[in-house]
């Protein structure tokens, strides 16, 4: 507890309480509303859990979902560290909820402190073995009421954060750190991606816009800004294109293995009252997990870094994209702009994504 006696007064005087909220009947996709809490509940885990149907895949998926299961041919990378894992249980914010096994951050870092070997050695295993254990692969999703929409009986009024285990965010922490550095030492990822990235701001992707667009004008050319945003973002994630994307960049072996566990048997679980529904997982990054960020970054580098021609460029800030095209006529914007989105389009519908209209 605070010892402060300002801290509810300020609380109270920024509008800092939020009022628990109950679940209510909601409205369905198709009109119809749920009549009972069991109803509700499955409705809104389905909404959380959107699932990726194989029967719909298309020769793309195929491949793509078989070239995932054939061996990595890239060395390994080495084993963690001490540090390493010191470092990222330090990291681990006291004040966030835990997971399914109650175990908080601070008991987390208490144990580290008495058992560090151990705990490294434990981290290692599952390196070794590419094995995410499934325990930690089990997410609880909290039923968050978005601003303005308190007496919405939309399924869309709410936004999902998964509560997970702690020992489970300091092995996704780790292991997107290795990725990430692997990616950034070999120049793998684009510098057009301004969000989830260090040093980089959404003022940092307004000034690169602002500069292109100046530039352009400045020049005596027309230039177009096509502003797309994708539908449902982290949910929508797919997880065999972050897989390839992985395999594309040369991932080292063990941590590509490690990813594959990771994508592999999640399951989602949401309980109210008395009624406790769970569902398996088969897109998507947890809203709430440390290495959801990274994962989304890497699957939209692939779309980043697609063929565009010297007349365009892209700008990205998470999952909103900017298409910014110039010509010397109109005409010729609008032809060039044409081209741009239909390879938009196209990489889409190979992630099984699409962009809101």
């Amino acid at each position: 507890m605070s010892s402060n006696p300002w801290n509810m007064v300020y609380k109270l005087a920024t509008g800092k309480i939020k009022s628990c909220s109950t679940l209510s009947t909601l409205r369905r996709p198709d009109g119809t509303v749920t009549s009972d809490m069991v109803e509700t509940v499955n409705v809104i885990i389905e909404h959380f859990t959107p699932a990726d149907d194989e029967e719909m895949d298309n020769d793309h998926h195929k491949l793509i979902r078989a070239q995932n299961e054939t061996q990595v041919t890239t060395e390994d990378d080495k084993q963690f560290i001490t540090v390493e894992i010191r470092d990222a249980i330090h990291a681990l914010n006291r004040n966030k909820a835990p997971g399914e096994d109650g175990i908080t951050s601070e008991i987390l870092q208490r144990t580290y402190h008495l058992f560090p070997q151990s705990t490294t050695a434990m981290y290692n295993g599952c390196l070794r073995t590419a094995c995410f254990p499934r325990t930690w692969l089990r997410a609880k999703p909290v039923p968050i009421v978005k601003p303005g929409k308190e007496t919405c009986d939309d399924i869309t009024k709410y936004r999902p954060i998964s509560l997970i285990n702690t020992a489970a965010k300091v092995l996704e922490k780790i292991v997107i750190n290795r990725i990430m550095h692997h990616m950034h030492s070999n120049n793998f990822m684009s510098k057009n991606q301004y969000g989830f990235t260090l040093q980089t701001s959404m003022v940092d992707a307004v000034m690169a816009l602002k500069d292109y667009v100046h530039d352009s004008i400045n020049d005596g050319q027309y230039v177009a800004v096509i502003s797309l945003n994708v539908n449902g973002a982290f949910d929508a994630a797919c997880w065999p294109g972050i897989l390839a994307s992985l395999r594309n960049l040369r991932c080292p072996g063990n941590l590509y293995r490690l990813c594959g566990s990771y994508f592999t048997e999640r399951t989602s679980f949401l309980a109210m009252n008395n009624c406790i529904v769970q569902r398996k997982i088969s897109k998507g990054c947890p809203q709430g997990s440390v290495s959801g960020p990274g994962f989304w970054n890497l699957l939209y580098n692939s779309l980043l870094n697609l063929e565009y021609t010297k007349n365009t460029k892209v700008i990205a800030y998470a999952d909103d994209l900017m298409i910014l095209v110039k010509g010397t006529t109109q005409v010729e914007v609008e032809n060039y702009a044409n081209i741009e989105t239909q390879k938009v389009a196209k990489w889409a519908r190979n992630n099984k994504m699409s962009f809101n209209d």
